[in-house]
C-alpha cells in the first residue's frame, strides 16, 4: 500500500497537502514498514508535512532518513538546516547546510548541477553566512557571503548582510562599501 501511495500519488501530486496529511498518519509505522524503495520519498513527503506544520522534531527525524541516493536528497537537507535555524539550533543547523554544500559541490565538480541545485547552493551559503554571523563568528560568516557569485541575483543581499560582518570585525571602510553598493 505505501509503495503503491509513494511511487504514484507523490509524483502526480507532489506538493498537494492532503496527500502529505494523509501520509503521516502512518509516520508511526515508518521505516520499518514502507518499503526500502519508498523510504526516501515518503520521509521527504512526510518532512514537509511535519515542517509545514511546526511540528519541528518530528520533520527532523524524517528528513535524517532522506538518502543521498534520492534526488530529494538537496531538498530534504536544505528544509532540514532551516528547521534547525528556526529551532535556534545553530550548530546542528551548520552541519546541515554543510553537508548540502559538499554534496552540491561535489556534483558541480561532477559536471553541473540540475534544475534546483544551483539555486540550493546559494542559499546553503546565505544560509551558512547567517547562521556564523548570528554565532558571532562573523569572519567564517564572510567567507560563505563571499562565496556568492557575483552574476548571482543573491549577490545584492550576500553583499549586504556581509557588510553588517564587516562591521562587526572593525572593517569599516568594506562595510560602507557593501552598504552603499
Amino acid at each position: 500500500m505505501y509503495s503503491r501511495l509513494t511511487g504514484t500519488l507523490a509524483e502526480v501530486v507532489p506538493a498537494e497537502p492532503s496527500l502529505r496529511k494523509y501520509l503521516a498518519k502512518y509516520a508511526d509505522l515508518f521505516p520499518q514498514q514502507v518499503p526500502e524503495k519508498s523510504r526516501d520519498r515518503y520521509a521527504y513527503l512526510v518532512g514537509r508535512h511535519f515542517y509545514n506544520q511546526t511540528a519541528n522534531k518530528k520533520a527532523i527525524e524524517m528528513f535524517k532518513y532522506v538518502s543521498q541516493r534520492s534526488p530529494l536528497y538537496p531538498k530534504a537537507r536544505y528544509i532540514l538546516a532551516i528547521t534547525h535555524v528556526a529551532n535556534y539550533d545553530a550548530k546542528p543547523a551548520a552541519e546541515a547546510f554543510k553537508e548540502l554544500l559538499r554534496y552540491l559541490l561535489d556534483r558541480k565538480s561532477e559536471g553541473g548541477l540540475e534544475g534546483d541545485q544551483q539555486k540550493l547552493l546559494e542559499l546553503a551559503r546565505m544560509g551558512l553566512g547567517r547562521v556564523f554571523y548570528s554565532t558571532g563568528s562573523y569572519e567564517t560568516s564572510l567567507k560563505y557571503y563571499d562565496a556568492i557569485e557575483r552574476n548571482s541575483h543573491r549577490w545584492p543581499q550576500a553583499l549586504f548582510e556581509s557588510g553588517w560582518a564587516h562591521f562587526q570585525v572593525d572593517q569599516y571602510n568594506e562595510a560602507l562599501g557593501n552598504l552603499h553598493s
